[in-house]
Protein backbone atom coordinates (compact mmCIF):
# COMPACT_ATOMS: atom_id res chain seq x y z
CA UNK A 1 0.00 0.00 0.00
CA UNK A 2 1.20 3.52 -1.46
CA UNK A 3 1.51 6.40 1.50
CA UNK A 4 -1.24 7.97 -0.40
CA UNK A 5 -3.59 4.29 0.64
CA UNK A 6 -2.43 4.76 4.14
CA UNK A 7 -5.04 4.81 6.62
CA UNK A 8 -5.27 7.75 9.42
CA UNK A 9 -6.99 6.78 12.84
CA UNK A 10 -9.90 8.65 13.78
CA UNK A 11 -12.14 8.96 16.63
CA UNK A 12 -14.80 10.84 15.79
CA UNK A 13 -18.64 11.83 15.31
CA UNK A 14 -19.89 12.38 11.78
CA UNK A 15 -23.58 13.48 10.15
CA UNK A 16 -24.30 12.54 6.76
CA UNK A 17 -25.35 15.79 5.25
CA UNK A 18 -27.54 14.62 1.78
CA UNK A 19 -29.93 12.11 2.11
CA UNK A 20 -29.05 8.00 0.64
CA UNK A 21 -25.64 8.51 0.65
CA UNK A 22 -23.80 4.94 -0.27
CA UNK A 23 -21.11 3.61 1.26
CA UNK A 24 -19.01 0.59 0.17
CA UNK A 25 -16.23 -2.15 1.63
CA UNK A 26 -13.73 -0.34 -0.57
CA UNK A 27 -12.43 3.20 -0.75
CA UNK A 28 -13.08 3.42 -4.16
CA UNK A 29 -15.99 3.46 -6.69
CA UNK A 30 -14.53 1.63 -9.39
CA UNK A 31 -15.97 -1.87 -9.77
CA UNK A 32 -16.85 -1.51 -6.25
CA UNK A 33 -20.59 -1.52 -5.90
CA UNK A 34 -22.54 0.48 -2.96
CA UNK A 35 -23.10 -1.68 0.28
CA UNK A 36 -25.93 0.30 1.67
CA UNK A 37 -27.01 4.03 1.85
CA UNK A 38 -27.36 6.37 4.99
CA UNK A 39 -29.84 8.84 5.73
CA UNK A 40 -29.70 12.71 5.65
CA UNK A 41 -28.79 13.52 9.11
CA UNK A 42 -27.58 9.64 10.37
CA UNK A 43 -24.64 10.14 12.67
CA UNK A 44 -21.75 7.84 12.17
CA UNK A 45 -18.56 6.90 13.79
CA UNK A 46 -15.58 7.59 11.87
CA UNK A 47 -12.83 5.37 12.65
CA UNK A 48 -10.35 6.15 9.56
CA UNK A 49 -9.52 8.62 6.63
CA UNK A 50 -7.47 7.92 3.68
CA UNK A 51 -6.68 9.85 0.47
CA UNK A 52 -6.89 8.19 -2.51
CA UNK A 53 -5.50 8.95 -6.60
CA UNK A 54 -9.50 8.52 -7.56
CA UNK A 55 -12.28 10.45 -7.47
CA UNK A 56 -13.41 10.83 -5.14
CA UNK A 57 -9.71 11.21 -3.51
CA UNK A 58 -10.79 11.29 0.21
CA UNK A 59 -12.58 8.80 2.44
CA UNK A 60 -13.57 8.22 5.92
CA UNK A 61 -13.89 4.82 7.02
CA UNK A 62 -16.85 4.43 9.20
CA UNK A 63 -18.29 1.64 11.98
CA UNK A 64 -21.45 0.05 11.30
CA UNK A 65 -22.66 -2.12 13.95
CA UNK A 66 -18.99 -3.34 14.63
CA UNK A 67 -18.41 -3.62 10.51
CA UNK A 68 -16.02 -1.71 8.30
CA UNK A 69 -16.99 0.39 5.80
CA UNK A 70 -15.96 3.56 3.29
CA UNK A 71 -17.77 6.76 2.63
CA UNK A 72 -16.68 10.09 0.25
CA UNK A 73 -15.58 12.73 3.11
CA UNK A 74 -17.71 15.64 1.40
CA UNK A 75 -20.89 13.48 2.67
CA UNK A 76 -19.90 13.59 6.21
CA UNK A 77 -19.79 16.61 8.59
CA UNK A 78 -17.55 15.77 11.42
CA UNK A 79 -18.80 17.19 15.00
CA UNK A 80 -16.67 19.68 17.45
CA UNK A 81 -15.81 16.91 19.63
CA UNK A 82 -14.12 13.58 19.79
CA UNK A 83 -17.03 11.25 21.52
CA UNK A 84 -17.32 8.04 19.05
CA UNK A 85 -21.09 8.09 17.78
CA UNK A 86 -23.50 5.15 19.56
CA UNK A 87 -24.21 2.52 16.85
CA UNK A 88 -27.78 1.67 16.97
CA UNK A 89 -29.16 -1.44 15.12
CA UNK A 90 -32.11 0.40 14.33
CA UNK A 91 -30.21 3.61 13.33
CA UNK A 92 -27.38 1.90 11.18
CA UNK A 93 -28.56 -0.97 9.04
CA UNK A 94 -26.18 -2.58 7.47
CA UNK A 95 -27.06 -4.08 3.63
CA UNK A 96 -26.60 -7.30 1.81
CA UNK A 97 -24.13 -6.82 -1.07
CA UNK A 98 -27.10 -5.80 -3.24
CA UNK A 99 -27.79 -3.01 -1.65
CA UNK A 100 -31.20 -3.93 -1.04
CA UNK A 101 -31.92 -1.79 2.54
CA UNK A 102 -32.78 1.39 2.46
CA UNK A 103 -32.49 3.48 5.66
CA UNK A 104 -34.63 6.87 6.01
CA UNK A 105 -36.00 9.09 8.98
CA UNK A 106 -39.83 9.38 9.71
CA UNK A 107 -41.65 11.88 11.39
CA UNK A 108 -44.85 10.12 12.08
CA UNK A 109 -45.80 6.68 11.67
CA UNK A 110 -47.81 5.78 8.67
CA UNK A 111 -51.39 5.05 8.63
CA UNK A 112 -52.13 1.98 10.45
CA UNK A 113 -52.97 -0.55 7.27
CA UNK A 114 -51.50 1.64 4.68
CA UNK A 115 -49.28 0.67 2.28
CA UNK A 116 -45.87 2.26 1.41
CA UNK A 117 -42.95 1.99 -0.12
CA UNK A 118 -41.19 4.71 0.94
CA UNK A 119 -41.47 7.08 4.18
CA UNK A 120 -41.07 10.96 4.65
CA UNK A 121 -38.28 12.55 6.14
CA UNK A 122 -38.58 14.38 9.00
CA UNK A 123 -37.16 15.81 12.23
CA UNK A 124 -34.48 13.38 13.53
CA UNK A 125 -34.01 11.28 16.30
CA UNK A 126 -32.19 7.56 16.71
CA UNK A 127 -35.72 6.36 17.76
CA UNK A 128 -37.63 7.42 14.84
CA UNK A 129 -35.25 5.74 12.33
CA UNK A 130 -37.11 3.42 9.98
CA UNK A 131 -35.82 0.43 7.97
CA UNK A 132 -37.01 -0.87 5.05
CA UNK A 133 -35.69 -3.21 2.77
CA UNK A 134 -36.40 -3.18 -0.68
CA UNK A 135 -37.70 -6.47 -0.86
CA UNK A 136 -40.36 -7.37 -3.82
CA UNK A 137 -44.25 -7.63 -3.50
CA UNK A 138 -45.87 -10.19 -5.23
CA UNK A 139 -49.37 -11.37 -4.55
CA UNK A 140 -51.23 -14.78 -4.19
CA UNK A 141 -54.60 -14.23 -5.87
CA UNK A 142 -53.46 -14.57 -8.84
CA UNK A 143 -56.50 -15.25 -11.46
CA UNK A 144 -58.74 -14.33 -8.22
CA UNK A 145 -57.91 -17.64 -6.69
CA UNK A 146 -54.77 -18.17 -4.43
CA UNK A 147 -55.77 -20.80 -1.59
CA UNK A 148 -53.60 -21.43 1.43
CA UNK A 149 -50.22 -20.44 -0.75
CA UNK A 150 -49.11 -17.33 1.52
CA UNK A 151 -46.07 -19.62 2.43
CA UNK A 152 -44.85 -20.11 -1.42
CA UNK A 153 -45.55 -16.55 -2.14
CA UNK A 154 -43.22 -15.41 0.78
CA UNK A 155 -40.50 -17.55 -0.30
CA UNK A 156 -40.99 -16.11 -3.32
CA UNK A 157 -40.53 -12.24 -2.32
CA UNK A 158 -37.30 -14.08 -0.11
CA UNK A 159 -35.65 -15.67 -3.32
CA UNK A 160 -36.77 -11.94 -5.17
CA UNK A 161 -34.72 -10.33 -2.55
CA UNK A 162 -31.71 -12.45 -2.66
CA UNK A 163 -31.48 -12.47 -6.24
CA UNK A 164 -32.19 -16.03 -6.32
CA UNK A 165 -35.96 -15.76 -7.94
CA UNK A 166 -36.45 -18.64 -10.81
CA UNK A 167 -39.36 -16.91 -12.34
CA UNK A 168 -41.91 -19.58 -11.79
CA UNK A 169 -45.20 -17.96 -9.91
CA UNK A 170 -46.25 -18.76 -6.56
CA UNK A 171 -48.88 -20.82 -8.08
CA UNK A 172 -45.94 -22.92 -9.57
CA UNK A 173 -43.99 -22.61 -6.55
CA UNK A 174 -46.91 -24.19 -5.10
CA UNK A 175 -47.04 -27.29 -7.23
CA UNK A 176 -43.06 -27.80 -6.84
CA UNK A 177 -43.69 -28.23 -3.24
CA UNK A 178 -47.13 -30.08 -4.07
CA UNK A 179 -48.44 -28.22 -1.33
CA UNK A 180 -51.38 -26.40 -3.39
CA UNK A 181 -55.07 -25.52 -1.14
CA UNK A 182 -53.16 -27.27 1.67
CA UNK A 183 -51.37 -25.26 4.60
CA UNK A 184 -47.32 -24.94 4.62
CA UNK A 185 -45.26 -25.71 8.15
CA UNK A 186 -42.19 -23.82 8.06
CA UNK A 187 -40.04 -27.08 7.57
CA UNK A 188 -41.80 -27.19 3.90
CA UNK A 189 -40.94 -23.44 3.44
CA UNK A 190 -37.53 -23.85 4.09
CA UNK A 191 -37.05 -26.88 1.69
CA UNK A 192 -38.37 -24.40 -1.08
CA UNK A 193 -36.23 -22.22 -0.59
CA UNK A 194 -33.31 -24.68 -0.68
CA UNK A 195 -34.22 -26.17 -3.73
CA UNK A 196 -33.83 -22.51 -5.49
CA UNK A 197 -30.50 -21.87 -3.58
CA UNK A 198 -31.82 -20.22 -0.10
CA UNK A 199 -30.70 -21.72 3.21
CA UNK A 200 -33.50 -20.22 5.57
CA UNK A 201 -32.90 -20.21 9.71
CA UNK A 202 -35.16 -20.01 12.35
CA UNK A 203 -36.72 -18.05 14.81
CA UNK A 204 -37.71 -20.09 17.64
CA UNK A 205 -40.35 -20.99 20.18
CA UNK A 206 -40.42 -18.52 22.76
CA UNK A 207 -38.77 -15.42 20.95
CA UNK A 208 -40.54 -12.03 19.71
CA UNK A 209 -40.98 -8.96 17.71
CA UNK A 210 -37.98 -7.84 19.04
CA UNK A 211 -35.76 -10.54 17.09
CA UNK A 212 -37.83 -9.28 14.19
CA UNK A 213 -35.76 -6.03 14.85
CA UNK A 214 -32.49 -7.81 14.76
CA UNK A 215 -32.72 -9.45 11.39
CA UNK A 216 -34.28 -6.24 9.80
CA UNK A 217 -30.80 -4.17 11.19
CA UNK A 218 -28.97 -6.99 9.70
CA UNK A 219 -30.65 -6.47 6.05
CA UNK A 220 -32.88 -9.18 6.86
CA UNK A 221 -36.47 -9.75 5.68
CA UNK A 222 -38.63 -12.39 7.88
CA UNK A 223 -41.07 -14.62 6.63
CA UNK A 224 -43.81 -14.39 9.76
CA UNK A 225 -46.45 -16.54 10.66
CA UNK A 226 -49.68 -14.30 12.04
CA UNK A 227 -53.27 -14.56 13.09
CA UNK A 228 -53.97 -12.27 10.13
CA UNK A 229 -57.39 -10.73 11.84
CA UNK A 230 -54.96 -9.58 14.90
CA UNK A 231 -53.21 -7.39 12.13
CA UNK A 232 -56.19 -4.53 11.85
CA UNK A 233 -56.44 -4.20 8.23
CA UNK A 234 -58.91 -3.03 6.46
CA UNK A 235 -61.54 -6.37 5.52
CA UNK A 236 -60.74 -7.95 2.23
CA UNK A 237 -61.57 -11.68 1.35
CA UNK A 238 -63.42 -11.95 4.55
CA UNK A 239 -60.32 -10.95 6.87
CA UNK A 240 -62.35 -9.33 9.58
CA UNK A 241 -63.71 -12.66 10.05
CA UNK A 242 -61.09 -15.04 9.42
CA UNK A 243 -59.52 -17.29 12.14
CA UNK A 244 -56.75 -18.44 10.20
CA UNK A 245 -52.79 -18.04 10.19
CA UNK A 246 -50.90 -16.64 7.68
CA UNK A 247 -47.75 -15.96 6.17
CA UNK A 248 -46.25 -12.43 5.01
CA UNK A 249 -42.72 -11.40 4.80
CA UNK A 250 -41.85 -8.46 7.35
CA UNK A 251 -39.36 -6.00 5.19
CA UNK A 252 -38.94 -3.55 7.67
CA UNK A 253 -39.44 -1.19 11.10
CA UNK A 254 -39.79 1.70 13.54
CA UNK A 255 -40.11 2.64 16.95
CA UNK A 256 -43.81 2.19 16.12
CA UNK A 257 -44.19 -0.97 14.18
CA UNK A 258 -43.32 -2.65 11.21
CA UNK A 259 -43.94 -2.88 7.28
CA UNK A 260 -44.98 -5.98 5.57
CA UNK A 261 -45.69 -7.29 2.25
CA UNK A 262 -49.11 -9.26 2.37
CA UNK A 263 -49.43 -11.66 -0.41
CA UNK A 264 -53.42 -11.75 0.39
CA UNK A 265 -54.22 -8.55 -1.72
CA UNK A 266 -54.25 -7.35 -5.79
CA UNK A 267 -52.19 -4.74 -7.22
CA UNK A 268 -55.36 -2.83 -7.96
CA UNK A 269 -55.91 -2.49 -3.97
CA UNK A 270 -54.49 0.32 -2.00
CA UNK A 271 -54.43 2.88 -4.75
CA UNK A 272 -51.97 0.80 -6.71
CA UNK A 273 -49.44 -0.47 -4.04
CA UNK A 274 -51.79 -4.10 -3.05
CA UNK A 275 -50.19 -5.55 0.30
CA UNK A 276 -46.17 -3.80 -0.56
CA UNK A 277 -45.27 -2.17 2.26
CA UNK A 278 -48.33 -2.30 4.96
CA UNK A 279 -47.87 -0.50 8.17
CA UNK A 280 -48.53 -2.81 11.60
CA UNK A 281 -48.09 -1.10 14.62
CA UNK A 282 -46.16 -3.01 17.34
CA UNK A 283 -49.00 -4.51 20.04
CA UNK A 284 -50.86 -5.62 17.02
CA UNK A 285 -47.63 -7.34 15.86
CA UNK A 286 -46.96 -8.35 18.48
CA UNK A 287 -50.32 -10.48 19.21
CA UNK A 288 -50.71 -11.28 15.61
CA UNK A 289 -47.59 -13.30 15.72
CA UNK A 290 -47.77 -14.84 19.06
CA UNK A 291 -51.52 -16.19 18.47
CA UNK A 292 -50.39 -17.14 15.11
CA UNK A 293 -49.31 -20.48 16.51
CA UNK A 294 -49.69 -19.88 20.29
CA UNK A 295 -46.03 -19.04 19.96
CA UNK A 296 -43.56 -16.77 17.79
CA UNK A 297 -42.32 -18.50 14.13
CA UNK A 298 -40.17 -16.55 12.05
CA UNK A 299 -37.88 -17.36 8.69
CA UNK A 300 -35.31 -15.54 8.08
Amino acid sequence: MSDSQAVTPLDLTGTINKDQVNYRIDSTTIGNMPSGQLAHNAQVHVIGKRTTSGSPADWYQIDLNGQHFWIATQFVDIATTTAAATTNPVAAAVSDPASNVATTTAASAPTEGTATSSVAPGAVTVAATTILLNAPWYTQMEGGSGHNICGETSVKVMLGYYGKDSGLTPHQLADVLKMYGAETTYNQLISLARQYGIELNVLRPGNSTNDLRTALAASKPIITLVHYQDLGFPDHYGSLKSNWGHWLVVIGCNDDGFFVNDSLWTQDMNDGKGGAGLFVPNTKMDKAAKRGTQYFTGLY
